[in-house]
C-alpha cells in the first residue's frame, strides 16, 4: 500500500472500510473502519461512508451518532444519515425518535427525518402519524407532490392501512384539507381500482377541495384508459370542472395524440374546450422542442 499513489491508496481503503463498517460480526474490524472514517478519510469518502458509520453508532448511542453526523456531514449525506438514524431508533424507541426529530432545526433535515418516522408509523396509526408529520414540517415541503415525496408515501401507506378512514378525513369539512401531495398518492390507487366510484366521491367533496380531486381523478383515469375517462367527462357537462378536460388530454396526448385532438375538437365551445386546447398546445410545443412535428389537425383547431 505504501508504494501506491495516494489516490489509489484512498480508493483501496475506501473499499475495505465500506465492507468492514457493515460487518457487525467482527467488532474489531468495524472499530478500525470507523476510526479510519473519522480520522483519515478525505471529505468525499467521509461523506459517502458517513451515513453507514452513523447507522452503526446509533445502535449504541443515538445522540452521539447524531452529534458526529452534524459535525462531520452536510447536505444530502447529513440528511440521509439523520433519516437512517431516526428510522432505526424508531423501531426500538418510537417516542425517543419523535423527540429527536422535534429537536432538529427546521428545514430539509427535519422534513426528511420526520417523513421516515411518519411512514413507518402510518402502517399502524396513519391518522396520528400524518397529524404528527404535519406538525413537524414546513407547509411548503408538505406541498411537494412527487411520487417519492414523504407526502406521497404517507398517502399510499394510509390508503393501504385504512382507506375508509382516509376518504372520510379528506371529505370532512370540519378538518383542514390535507396536502395534495399526500392525497394524490391515495386517490391514484383508488382510481386504478374503481375510477367511477372515485369520481363520485370526489364530486361530493367540500367546495374547497372538490375541483382538485375531480381533476386528478380524471387525470389518473385517463392515464390508464383515456377513452373511458373522456367519455365520462362528456356526460357531465355541468359538474365536471373545465380544468379536468386539460388533465384528460395531457395524459392522452403522449400515447394517442390524434385521438386526444379529435376529442377536443368535438367539445362544445367554452372553458373546457379552451383548457384542453391550451394543454394540447403546450404538449405539442414540447414535442417540437424534442424534434417532433406540430400536429396539423391541432394547428387547424388553434387557427
Amino acid at each position: 500500500m505504501k508504494n501506491l499513489p495516494e489516490a489509489t491508496q484512498a480508493e483501496i481503503m475506501g473499499s475495505f472500510v465500506e465492507r468492514g463498517i457493515r460487518d457487525f460480526s467482527k467488532p474489531e474490524v468495524r472499530a478500525a473502519a470507523a476510526a479510519w472514517i473519522r480520522d483519515e478519510a478525505d471529505p468525499t469518502t467521509r461523506a459517502r461512508l458517513g451515513p453507514v458509520l452513523v447507522e452503526g453508532m446509533a445502535r449504541e448511542d443515538p445522540a452521539a451518532a447524531l452529534e458526529w453526523a452534524s459535525a462531520n456531514l452536510s447536505a444530502a449525506p447529513l440528511a440521509h444519515a439523520t433519516a437512517t438514524l431516526v428510522s432505526g431508533l424508531y423501531t426500538t424507541d418510537p417516542e425517543g425518535a419523535r423527540r429527536m426529530v422535534a429537536d432538529l432545526p427546521p428545514g430539509n433535515l427535519r422534513h426528511r427525518a420526520a417523513g421516515e418516522i411518519a411512514t413507518a408509523w402510518a402502517t399502524e396509526e396513519p391518522a396520528a402519524a400524518v397529524d404528527w408529520w404535519l406538525s413537524q414540517v414546513d407547509p411548503a415541503e408538505t406541498a411537494k407532490s412527487s411520487g417519492i415525496s414523504a407526502g406521497g408515501k404517507l398517502g399510499e401507506a394510509w390508503f393501504r392501512a385504512d382507506p375508509e378512514s382516509l376518504r372520510a378525513r379528506l371529505a370532512d369539512p370540519g378538518q383542514p384539507a390535507l396536502p395534495m401531495s399526500l392525497a394524490y398518492g391515495a386517490v391514484r390507487q383508488w382510481t386504478q381500482s374503481d375510477p367511477t366510484a372515485t369520481l363520485a366521491w370526489a364530486a361530493a367533496l367540500p367546495a374547497d377541495r372538490r375541483e382538485s380531486f375531480v381533476r386528478t381523478t380524471y387525470r389518473d383515469w385517463a392515464y390508464a384508459d383515456a377513452p373511458s375517462a373522456a367519455a365520462d367527462f362528456t356526460q357531465r357537462p355541468d359538474s365536471a370542472p373545465p380544468a379536468a378536460a386539460a388533465s384528460i388530454v395531457s395524459s392522452w396526448f403522449d400515447r394517442d395524440p390524434d385521438a386526444s385532438i379529435r376529442w377536443t375538437a368535438a367539445l362544445p365551445p367554452g372553458p373546457a374546450r379552451e383548457a384542453a386546447l391550451k394543454s394540447l398546445k403546450r404538449d405539442a410545443d414540447f414535442e417540437v422542442q424534442l424534434g417532433g412535428t406540430f400536429p396539423p389537425a391541432l394547428q387547424q383547431l388553434l387557427d
